[in-house]
Order: C-alpha cells, then structure tokens, then sequence
C-alpha cells in the first residue's frame, strides 16, 4: 500500500485525509463548537500541523492550526483566578501548541505555573502519583487521565501536581492488561495503552521502543481486530498511529487492515463515525483519530525508556 501524499495524483487514501482535514476545520470555525472545544481543536490542528511525514498537509493544515490557536488567545487572554485542576491542563495544552505556531504565551505560562502550586495533587489525578499508583474498579480510567494531566504540564514547564516521571513509574504495575472481555474493559484498557504512547512520544513526534514497552506493543497488536468488531473507526485510528509509532508500516498486513477498514467507513462529507450523531465532539473527534490512522509521520529517535525494565 502506498504512503499517503497530497503531491501529485492523489490515491483514495489521500483523498479521504484531505476530506477529513476539511470537515475538522469546518468544525474548528463553528463558533460553538470553537468555545466548547476550542483547546482539543487546536491541540488537533497543531499535530497535523508539524507531525505528519507529508508536507503537503502540513502545508495546508498550518494557516488553520494558526488560526485556532489566533482564535483561542483571543477566547483566553489570561487565566482565570479560580483556575481549577482540569483548566490548567487545557491550558497547557493549548499553549504549548500556540508556542509552536509562533505566538507569545510566556505571561500566560507564567499564570498556569503560579496557579499550579496552589492545587492539591490529589485535586489533578484523584490519588497521589507521589506515594500511589491508580487503584480501584477505574484505575485504568484513572492513570489515563493522570498521564494526560502530567504530560500537559510537562510540556510548558508547570507541574501539575507531580512531574511525568511520577506518574509514568507506575506503568509496571498497571500490566498484565485484562482481556478485553467486554466493551468497558476494553476501551479502558486500550486507552490508557495508547495514552502510555501518545505521552511518551508527545502525540506522534517520537518513534517508541518496542522493548521498553513490549506488553502495550503486544495488547495493541493482538487486539487491533476488536475495532472493526466494534464497527469503531475512532479506536481503530488510535490504533493505527500508536502501532505506526512502534514501526510498524504499510507492509504489516494489521496495518493495512486497519487502513482499508477506515476508507470503508468515511461518511460522504469527510467526516467518520455516526452522521446523526448530534454531539459534534463524537463528530469531529472520530475524524481527528481516523485521519491520524491514515496518516505517515516523520518520528524522531525514539527517547530513553522512561520506566524500569
């Protein structure tokens, strides 16, 4: 199977990226939406702005990343005083993007830090990733958020209750991962795995070590089937880019079954997942994750294991 590439002739899979971007950015200009989602949207069009191999859509997806992450500091020109846990993470996130597309964010980044300090950690992750790891009926729940809240203030410089490093040293202990016996087991456990990925490579922009994390490797490769059980292109994308980031590629036959399953399943305006679906979040986010399963990136040497092995 080809690589995807807007240059030149475009294959269907091409095409099915660029319709996605389009019906993602249809979304980012909506007003509501851009209030309600404003910070995961920027977040969206960043990645696709600076992670894929292909120039072509980084060149098309930049102007609309600046434009968000525009549209978002106009939304937001400081931190509210009563910032609570859950703020801070949306704003490292977003202003981290917003660095990288070249807007000034430091007195912003200097609010989030100060704030920072003033919030319990059990107020960020729900236990204490000082002394504890995640426990409980929703650990998995649990450490996937607390590895999207650490990372979030890894990457500006805030410490958002405890470091990565605190969190991430707990991954021995969330393994061996359950079977997935049914569909709450399953998406619990999956996302936490992609989030390991995704939070160690920064969102597709490190290549990951099989060795340092072979039991996540295993559990997405093994079950990567389960997506197209579940008629579920939003898993399926996850998938597709966390097992890419392990290097695996378009030669590896759950690769390319994973890809032809996603452009079986666009819906006419670009979009993927359930067309009456009213909840424009289910919308637009489906779309994000298949495109990035569509997608090739350019992945830096993988980083130091960052946990025991």
């Amino acid at each position: 199977m080809a690589s995807a590439s807007l240059v030149g002739q475009p294959t269907a899979r091409d095409l099915a990226i660029r319709k996605g971007i389009v019906y993602i950015e249809s979304v980012a200009k909506d007003p509501v939406a851009g209030v309600d989602y404003g910070t995961d949207l920027l977040w969206c069009l960043y990645t696709l702005s600076d992670m894929p191999a292909d120039p072509e859509v980084r060149r098309i997806t930049t102007p609309m990343a600046r434009e968000a992450a525009r549209r978002w500091l106009a939304r937001h020109p400081s931190l509210p005083a009563n910032a609570d846990a859950g703020d801070l993470v949306l704003y490292g996130t977003a202003l981290y993007a917003a660095a990288h597309l070249g807007f000034p964010t430091g007195r912003l980044v200097s609010q989030v830090r100060k704030r920072a300090a003033q919030i319990p950690v059990r107020d960020y992750y729900g236990f204490d990733p000082l002394h504890e790891a995640p426990s409980g009926k929703d650990r998995y729940d649990l450490w996937c958020d607390a590895l999207i809240t650490a990372q979030a203030g890894e990457i500006i410089g805030a410490k958002l209750g405890a470091a990565f490093s605190d969190v991430i040293r707990w991954l021995p202990s969330m393994r061996p991962y359950p079977p997935p016996l049914d569909e709450a087991s399953f998406y619990s456990a999956f996302y936490a795995i992609t989030h390991v990925v995704y939070t160690i490579n920064n969102y597709s922009a490190y290549a990951v070590d099989r060795e340092c994390l072979k039991p996540e490797f295993d559990y997405l490769r093994a079950n990567l089937p389960q997506a197209i059980k579940l008629n579920d292109p939003e898993t399926m994308g996850e998938f597709l880019d966390t097992l890419r980031a392990f290097g695996m590629t378009d030669r590896d036959p759950e690769i390319q079954q994973g890809v032809k399953f996603l452009l079986s399943t666009q819906n006419a305006d670009g979009s993927w997942g359930d067309p009456k679906d009213r909840d424009i979040y289910d919308r637009y986010h489906s779309t994000w994750t298949a495109v990035d399963g569509l997608l090739d990136y350019r992945f830096q040497p993988a980083p130091a294991c960052p946990v025991k092995r």
